[in-house]
């Protein structure tokens, strides 16, 4: 049958032009899908050479800072024993200092003549600061000490 319809093609040139139409229609809805894939597809890829350039060199910082951070710990808990046994013991000079002044008075010594009374005012405030400055960080080593 080749009847002529209103736009003048007969049944079959207008059924060949419709099957083009929709040939072509699917070759660009599939080309489009091939352009979607292939986009992918490269961000894909610099995920792939993202993970190769950096995951090894983000394993080698977590180790090296990890084992920066189990040394801070050991030398941390270092710092909180010395620390406690420091003021105890300034503490202990401070008492036996005391009773040395009375006793040198008494015998009517000069203080200063009893070695490593000077020396001990001058080692007591060193130790004092030095504590005083761990005191103030001891905090950051604390969360740091936690992040582990």
């Amino acid at each position: 049958m080749n009847n002529i319809n209103p736009l003048g093609k007969t049944y079959k040139e207008f059924q060949e032009e419709l099957e083009k139409i929709n040939l072509e229609k699917t070759q660009k809805i599939q080309l489009g899908l091939v352009d979607d894939f292939n986009k992918k597809l490269d961000l894909l890829k610099d995920f792939d050479k993202f993970y190769a350039k950096n995951i090894g060199k983000l394993r080698n910082k977590y180790l090296k800072a990890r084992g920066i951070a189990i040394e801070v710990k050991d030398l941390y808990q270092d710092a909180e024993l010395n620390t406690k046994e420091a003021k105890e013991i300034i503490q202990e000079i401070d008492d036996i200092f005391g009773k040395l002044q009375k006793a040198v008075k008494d015998l009517g010594l000069n203080i200063n003549d009893i070695q490593g009374v000077k020396e001990v005012s001058k080692v007591v405030a060193n130790i004092e600061d030095d504590i005083d400055t761990f005191e103030k960080t001891e905090q950051d080593y604390k969360d740091l000490i936690k992040a582990i």
